[in-house]
């Protein structure tokens, strides 16, 4: 038995689809086309696979589902039944399609991938993996931020019988060999798992003849599907099987066409497929549509596929990619080859004979009669003798006839734009309609035909070029492919530019060999900084500084290892020897615990919570706002070493030192006190044993101790320092950061040399234009030259809501990551909004800042409704603290959870070679086989563990762990949880996200577009009277900066302290508030490198409360630079009919 399958189609809840899609109206149509195999699409949709759920059941024999009941009835069909149609129905096969977005080898790639799994069940579970990395209920065919490499990685994880085909693997936006976004080989997508992908699906736009030519695809089979967004479209591509349908026969099959075996021992043989002429598809040919243009590859790569008319780039289609990539000049002639059958829809041969539009009455008519009285569509079109169709209407036998030969006439399809492929002639229409000598119901028998009007040649050898203003020309696939382009210029282009990037400029080079006195380098957003630190230090170790006398100072873990690795990648020969990087945080806690340990002591460092709460602890007579307050104060001063403003900050500060002395087991010490203690014992330093040369990223962040310990780790007239930084984006004056400059620097060492870096390799010079009038041409670095020519997309926007303004954001980043539909992206192509931009990014390409973190939640909000894979930062999981960590690898490795155990154990900071009986010696809880206590009842024991103690206790890691133990009431599950959790934590840091984040936490980083919502006055400069109307209770600088100091060892200080606070005063200072935010404002402008898109909002919500606050001021200064545009709120006006008897407030 022969049988039909479309294994790739879409259901309702996918965007731009038919919304009648649901699995009765899916068999219905099967039933019409001929297809018993039918997949189901979407299956990681949560609605669509529960209707799936209720409407199908698993068939054992085949491994596939069944529908329940009887299948729709369509109104094609008139209430009649079909001759010769399938009495069961289709099966389905559960399939999805998923859009991935991401980037691979330094280019936005766009990829779809089909995925089959064999039960619901799968289906469940790979769904739920999913969902840990993006939205999966708001479109059936999901956008990932995930390569598709580890897309199939996860999905071999989840079941090992599923299968990922790549879809439509030419269309050139959203496919595997894609001109836009594409790979030129199969494994450069998929890597090391490109063994599991054994079958390719081919697209609309080319077929098995076509893909021949590229021999780097002989070892694997060629699949076709409809891609189907309605019931009507199904089967316009299939795939024809021999044998018993079920889901492994299929698959083997496939599998054994790939390999090029003998099929013929096998339940389930594939003998090919049906195919759409490959010229009728939408991106066949190249074009321009938006120009009318349309070009074949010769002629566009003499224009360098640029469009003739407007100079944009052209869409190259898929016959101009497979002549890029093949290397043959005619399609192989492979053992085993399935065949093709080329194929037209059976309506648009209808409407081609009687002269009217496939969804036209007259055509809907004869289509249903047809099926009624001659059956299904596929068998009409690719099995029934031609002399039954002719019987029984001569056009439709002889149309059948000449599609099955390939002689037909074709336009090829450019740029969206379906092609169209004709059967007859003018003249023959003419005839066959009764306006020419012949008359219906049959042509006129014998009748001549000019031949230079057609040609007989297989599917996909010919092909018809035009350009709307010319007259149209034709090529033949075979001549060109004798004049394939040559792989050695692109080749040497990209080696080219490579060498060209290598270089320092100049006046990064003579920055990075100063010396030897000290050396100030002023450098602008994108100017190189960490490139020249690097630069620096590979100068320094060329001639022949010992690694060990240098010292490389960062502002940020974050930065430190970004520093580490690129040191690591340019000196790979040094890699067990390179210089040390680190926060001064981090390099005091290593200094610390190595001083400790050889006096044979314990010290264990409290992150700001587990601080924070030793502090009340020690003063537990104040109030918690009280307490809060001064432990805000006992920071600042710590960190400006300025003495206690008061006596109430004395003694609350005196009794915390006496806490955490006299505290049992090790000895505490929190980001503070580890500044301290360096620099004291610096004092106690030999000159032998301090470094050489200090290396400073972000000078500007400097506080005056961490300054102080720069100073004592060099010699007094500075030689040996150098340091890089941006005065400009000083931001952090809340915290007691004074901003290094070059004035501030000269005062302690006169003889400071200072360069300026004036070239921003990051972004465009419109995005810089606009950042220095923000800083109204005053910026200390001077003024920036972008070294790239790039364009740029400035866009303002005045809403008059924050529910616009997200409206606004969320269709301005659909448009830059692009349509996930060839539908949606003709849509959005054709908009006056359009931008070269537009379809060109990853989601790790775009950022959306905000001043206050509670504006988070409502954009991932709406980002997350409209499908945009996101992500916001993250506070460390429970199970991320150290003790929590061992704690928990003790209980996981009890109750027999070797794998989590492991895993837990290796974020453990104590000694990595301990064995789980050697950390359980001596903890009798773990000694036995007895069960576990709650955590609860574990506190007193864990207070005398020197790992834990009273900072695990007090800490927020421990009361969360808590929390969760509770809701499962017991560890098991409570370990299982975890596990998940941990799972989807590590699913979730293989994809890209589009971020959202404070302006503070974005400082370091540069994304491709940013988006700037809440530029009011009160939000942006902050102004808290505005927002709260006094000040705010619980608004702790976190809350407003967004900006944490818990990274163990911290960033740059153990706290944070109010926006608004300076150093010198501790009290509000508004000047130095607004300058502050203006930087803030510029540092966010400059994470750009291409476009801006900045907006507020006339009414917004914040903290509860309904704000309506005035544009910034800060507009005035970059309004100008800006495509502006403003959305005005509807009035609406409600009329009402008057009463006779009364005003409608009296009726009743």
């Amino acid at each position: 038995m022969n049988f039909i399958a479309d294994l790739h189609i879409h259901s309702r809840f996918s965007r731009a689809t038919s919304k009648a899609l649901n699995a009765r109206h899916l068999a219905a149509w099967a039933r019409c086309k001929g297809i018993s195999v039918l997949g189901t699409g979407d299956f990681t949709h949560p609605q669509w696979r529960a209707e799936l759920g209720e409407q199908l059941e698993f068939d054992e024999a085949s491994g596939l589902y069944r529908l329940k009941g009887e299948p729709e009835q369509l109104d094609v069909m008139s209430g009649e039944k079909m001759r010769d149609g399938d009495a069961q129905g289709p099966l389905f096969m559960l399939q999805a399609e998923i859009s991935s977005i991401y980037k691979r080898h330094g280019k936005v790639r766009k990829v779809h991938n089909l995925i089959y799994v064999r039960t619901l069940e799968d289906a469940a579970k790979l769904s739920q993996r999913l969902e840990q990395i993006g939205n999966l209920h708001s479109d059936g065919r999901p956008i990932l931020g995930l390569d598709s490499r580890d897309l199939l990685e996860i999905m071999l994880e989840c079941t090992e019988d599923a299968v990922m085909i790549p879809a439509h693997v030419w269309t050139p936006w959203f496919a595997l060999f894609g001109s836009k976004s594409g790979f030129d080989r199969l494994t450069d997508c998929y890597a090391d798992l490109s063994e599991h992908i054994f079958a390719l699906e081919t697209g609309l736009s080319s077929d098995p003849a076509m893909n021949r030519l590229v021999s780097q695809l002989d070892g694997y089979a060629l699949i076709s599907n409809s891609d189907a967004h309605s019931g009507a479209n199904l089967g316009r591509e299939a795939n024809l099987f021999a044998g018993n349908p079920s889901y492994a026969g299929m698959f083997a099959a496939l599998r054994a066409a790939a390999r090029r075996q003998p099929q013929d021992s096998l339940d389930c043989r594939f003998l090919g497929t049906m195919e759409f002429y490959p010229d009728e598809g939408k991106y066949h040919l190249d074009g321009h549509r938006a120009c009318n243009v349309v070009l074949e590859p010769r002629e566009s790569r003499e224009l360098g596929n640029i469009c003739p008319v407007c100079g944009k780039p052209l869409t190259v289609g898929v016959l101009h990619r497979v002549w890029e990539l093949a290397d043959r000049e005619e399609p192989a002639d492979l053992p085993l080859e399935p065949e093709a059958r080329p194929l037209i829809p059976l309506a648009e041969v209808v409407g081609e004979i009687v002269g009217a539009g496939v969804a036209s009455r007259k055509v809907q008519d004869r289509y249903g009669k047809l099926l009624r009285e001659l059956g299904p569509e596929l068998d009409i079109l690719c099995r029934m003798p031609e002399a039954e169709v002719r019987a029984h209407w001569e056009p439709l036998g002889e149309a059948v006839a000449r599609m099955r030969r390939g002689q037909v006439f074709r336009q090829g399809g450019y740029d969206g734009e379906y092609g169209v492929v004709k059967v007859f002639t003018p003249e023959e229409l003419a005839d066959i309609r009764g306006a020419g000598r012949g008359s219906l119901p049959g042509l006129k028998p014998g009748r001549p035909r000019k031949a230079a009007q057609a040609e007989t040649a297989p599917a996909g050898s010919g092909t018809t070029v035009k350009v709307r203003r010319q007259n149209a020309s034709s090529v033949n696939l075979l001549d060109l492919m004798k004049e394939r382009p040559s792989q050695s210029q692109t080749v040497a282009k990209e080696q080219s530019s490579d060498q060209a990037t290598s270089a320092f400029s100049e006046e990064q080079q003579a920055a990075l060999m100063a010396g030897p006195g000290p050396v100030l380098v002023q450098a602008g957003p994108g100017a190189g900084k960490t490139r020249v630190l690097i630069g620096r230090m590979q100068h320094l170790l060329s001639q022949r500084i010992a690694p060990g006398k240098l010292l490389a100072v960062t502002f940020t873990r974050r930065a430190a290892n970004e520093m580490r690795q690129r040191l690591a990648l340019a000196m790979p020969h040094m890699q067990t020897s390179l210089p040390c990087c680190d926060t001064l945080h981090g390099i005091a806690w290593s200094r610390m615990r190595e001083s400790m340990q050889a006096q044979g002591k314990e010290c264990m460092l409290l992150g700001d919570d587990a601080a924070q709460q030793f502090f009340k602890a020690a003063n537990p007579q104040l109030e918690a706002r009280q307490a809060g307050e001064l432990w805000r104060q006992l920071a600042l001063a710590r960190e400006c070493q300025r003495a206690w403003a008061d006596q109430p900050l004395a003694e609350a500060a005196s009794r915390y030192a006496a806490h955490k002395a006299n505290s049992s087991g090790p000895q505490y010490v929190d980001y503070a006190d580890l500044l301290d203690w360096w620099l004291e014992h610096l004092k106690t330093l030999s000159p032998e044993l301090l470094p050489q040369h200090v290396l400073v990223d972000e000078i500007q962040d400097l506080s005056p101790v961490q300054l102080e310990i720069v100073r004592k780790l060099l010699p007094a007239d500075g030689r040996g320092f150098f340091g890089i930084g941006d005065p400009d984006q000083a931001i952090y004056g809340f915290r007691g950061v004074s901003g290094q400059s070059e004035d501030s620097l000269r005062g302690i060492w006169p003889d400071l040399t200072v360069y300026r870096l004036g070239r921003s390799f990051r972004s465009s010079q419109e995005v810089l234009n606009m950042a220095r009038s923000l800083l109204r041409h005053k910026g200390q670095c001077g003024p920036l030259t972008a070294a790239r020519h790039l364009s740029a997309q400035l866009r303002l926007f005045s809403a008059p809501d924050q529910q616009a303004e997200l409206r606004w954001i969320t269709r301005r980043v659909q448009a830059l990551l692009g349509a996930t539909a060839h539908t949606l992206l003709d849509q959005h192509l054709s908009s006056a909004e359009a931008h070269e931009l537009d379809g060109t990014l990853a989601p790790g390409d775009i950022a959306v800042l905000v001043r206050l973190r509670a504006q988070i939640a409502p954009m991932r909000a709406a980002l997350e409704q409209a499908g945009i894979p996101c992500a916001a930062p993250a506070e460390d999981a429970f199970w991320q603290d150290a003790g929590c960590a061992r704690l928990l690898a003790l209980a996981a490795n009890h109750c027999g959870f070797a794998q989590l155990a492991q895993s837990l154990a290796g974020s453990v900071t104590q000694p990595q070679t301990q064995s789980f009986d050697a950390m359980a010696s001596g903890d009798s809880l773990f000694a036995s086989d007895a069960p576990l206590p709650s955590p609860e009842m574990m506190e007193k024991w864990l207070v005398q563990s020197p790992w834990a103690g009273e900072p695990m206790l007090a800490g927020k890691a421990w009361r969360e762990l808590k929390r969760t133990w509770k809701t499962f009431g017991n560890w098991p599950e409570f370990l299982a949880h975890l596990g998940w959790l941990q799972e989807a934590e590590m699913v979730r840091g293989k994809a890209e996200h589009v971020q959202i984040m404070t302006m503070h936490a974005s400082k370091g980083l540069e994304f491709q577009a940013v988006f700037l919502p809440g530029l009011e006055d009160g939000l942006l400069p902050l102004r808290r009277e505005r927002i709260f109307g006094g000040e705010a209770p619980g608004t702790t600088p976190s809350a407003t900066s967004g900006m944490t100091h818990g990274e163990t060892p911290g960033t740059t200080s153990g706290t944070t302290f109010g926006a608004g606070q300076t150093p010198a005063s501790g009290v509000n200072s508004p000047a130095h508030e607004e300058d502050e935010e203006r930087r803030l404002l510029y540092v966010a402008l400059t994470r750009a490198a291409r476009a801006l898109f900045v907006s507020h909002s006339a009414r917004r919500t914040l903290y509860g409360k309904s704000l309506a606050l005035d544009a910034s001021p800060f507009l005035e200064q970059i309004r100008q630079f800006c495509r502006q545009s403003a959305l005005t709120p509807h009035k609406h006006t409600q009329v009402s009919n008057l009463s006779l008897l009364g005003s409608p407030e009296n009726e009743e």
